[in-house]
């Protein structure tokens, strides 16, 4: 279990160190979706990681969720395609629910959800109500 966690720590310190270098040329939409679908492979892997941990605990592969929140992201600037916005929610929500005290996932939804247009309404319908 230790060295799984430490092996877990090297990939998610290896891919933050990679994206970090990438060139602007190597940030494009379809080498973006191939480096997204690998971390989200990799999410799921690991989280029988922390099966075992308490609720009040982050999960040992949140970071790789996050990452790949941010990859989607990326791809919305480069296409303006919402598609990549719906992808990140989707594994936001999913991912919060594994790892309820995670507040950076919490605020990545809220950021997401406002470019979406969801804070729009949400303010909408909040007025409305008497």
């Amino acid at each position: 279990m230790q060295s799984s966690g430490s092996a877990l720590q090297r990939s998610i310190n290896a891919h933050k160190l990679l994206r970090y270098s990438l060139s602007a040329t190597q940030l494009t939409v379809n080498q973006e979706s191939v480096r997204a679908a690998g971390l989200v492979r990799e999410y799921f892997e690991a989280l029988p990681l922390g099966k075992d941990i308490p609720k009040l605990e982050l999960q040992p592969a949140d970071d790789l969720a996050i990452l790949a929140v941010q990859v989607y992201v990326n791809m919305y600037a480069l296409d303006s395609a919402a598609a990549h916005l719906h992808k990140a929610v989707v594994l936001l929500e999913y991912a919060s629910r594994k790892s309820p005290q995670s507040f950076q996932m919490r605020l990545a939804l809220i950021r997401i959800y406002r470019l979406l247009g969801m804070f729009v309404l949400f303010l909408v319908f909040a007025l409305q109500v008497p």
